[in-house]
């Protein structure tokens, strides 16, 4: 992933949106972490219909704030509403089947953003 590619996966603007959104926190000096991605990035496909993904480095001042304000960690991904809500946080390992589950249950969750 390019500059410019890992400026725009980290881009949270599309919070509130009306779709559903996987944030995830992310150290990409940390081999862990950069395994979760990998099975994260796996799960999502074929996740119909799509949910936005968005990956925050946990020494960001954004990953600094979500990590305080969930208690979040490295291998944590909180799941956004269409509204911008956290309606679900996973801290800890997963398997690629057990997140494909839960993304495919969150894709569901498809909600009209604030407003209208």
């Amino acid at each position: 992933m390019d500059a410019y590619e890992s400026r725009a996966r980290a881009d949270l603007s599309v919070l509130g949106s009306g779709v559903p959104v996987v944030v995830q926190l992310h150290d990409r000096r940390n081999a862990e972490s950069r395994r979760f991605h990998d099975r994260v990035a796996r799960a999502l496909r074929g996740v119909e219909p799509p949910l936005e993904w968005r990956v925050v480095e946990v020494r960001s001042e954004d990953g600094r704030r979500l990590a305080r304000d969930y208690g979040a960690g490295r291998q944590t991904l909180l799941l956004y509403d269409g509204r911008g809500e956290v309606v679900r946080v996973l801290r800890g390992e997963r398997s690629e089947e057990a997140l494909g589950a839960v993304f495919a249950e969150h894709a569901g969750t498809l909600s009209p953003p604030v407003g209208q």
